[in-house]
């Protein structure tokens, strides 16, 4: 992603930002993001860049075809949901990936306790790496912090 200077405006409809009154910023680019999506409708299904209907040879005319893209999920809500599209116009949500979350078109991510993360590498670990890691753990007093882990060598 290319970054680019803040000018004032939302990168996506571009929408004047007041950052001394960002929720209220927030909104209307929801309500923009909103009404982009009413004025596109829900996307249709069974098109995409290998479908006859419209087909240019592009292969990129349905840029935000299953993205995460906030029009794309405003459309989404709008053909599957229309009370949650109703909810998300009026403001009661964030934004539009927690209404797509609402409606069940986005699964939300499941955040990992430290526990669970060292448990998915761990299995990932060669046998020497493992014996390391036991070595590593078996020196740990549980009152004391553990000791820094040496460099690789």
């Amino acid at each position: 992603m290319l970054w680019r200077r803040f000018d004032g405006k939302c990168a996506v409809c571009g929408v004047p930002i007041d950052l001394d009154n960002f929720g209220e910023a927030r909104t209307n680019t929801i309500r923009a993001v909103c009404a982009v999506a009413r004025d596109q409708g829900p996307p249709v299904n069974g098109t995409n860049q290998h479908s006859d209907r419209g087909r240019d040879h592009n292969h990129t005319q349905n840029k935000t075809h299953g993205s995460t893209d906030a029009v794309y999920l405003a459309r989404r809500i709008l053909g599957e949901d229309t009370e949650v599209f109703e909810q998300l116009e009026r403001g009661d949500y964030r934004s539009v990936r927690a209404a797509a979350i609402q409606a069940g078109i986005v699964k939300p991510s499941e955040r990992l306790t430290v526990l669970q993360q060292t448990q998915r590498w761990y299995s990932k670990l060669s046998d020497t790496e493992r014996q390391q890691f036991m070595e590593w753990v078996a020196i740990i007093e549980p009152s004391n912090e553990p000791p820094a882990r040496k460099a690789a060598q």
